[in-house]
């Protein structure tokens, strides 16, 4: 019975540790982000890029995390058929990229992928690689 207590005792101590050196290393990483003008201006390219999509607006921006959104029109009718986003989260020495769409034509299609590429990789090579996802919609041609 001791030498369970002791076990246990010994394993929360570990885990603990491991908490509050997460912890402490995430808040480096905001304010290391937060230092150099938020996610908005480290990754000013690859919104800016994602950003030149007609209806493409950022619908959520938190210190290491920014999501931006749009709609897809039907080309017929002129409405929304559907909504594509992309977000964007720094994860330490990662850049985490999603790409998430639905269209509504034809009994509806769904997209989803995911990318994960170095902090520090080419902003122009990360957006052609979303831009290429992306623009396979535009068989539809309703992404513009």
């Amino acid at each position: 019975m001791n030498w369970t207590l002791i076990i246990v005792a010994i394993i929360l101590v570990f885990v603990v540790r491991f908490l509050i050196r997460f912890i402490r290393a995430y808040d480096r990483e905001k304010s290391m982000i937060t230092a150099h003008g938020g996610m908005s201006s480290i990754y000013k390219v690859l919104i800016d890029g994602i950003l030149e999509y007609h209806s493409a607006q950022i619908v959520e921006s938190k210190i290491d995390y920014i999501v931006i959104q749009g709609t897809f029109t039907d080309p017929i009718t002129n409405r929304v058929c559907g909504e594509w986003a992309v977000s964007i989260q720094k994860a330490f020495a990662l850049l985490n990229v999603r790409y998430n769409a639905y269209v509504d034509l034809g009994g509806g299609e769904k997209s989803h992928k995911s990318w994960e590429f170095r902090s520090d990789e080419s902003q122009e090579k990360i957006l052609r690689i979303v831009k290429d996802k992306a623009d396979e919609w535009n068989s539809y041609g309703i992404f513009k």
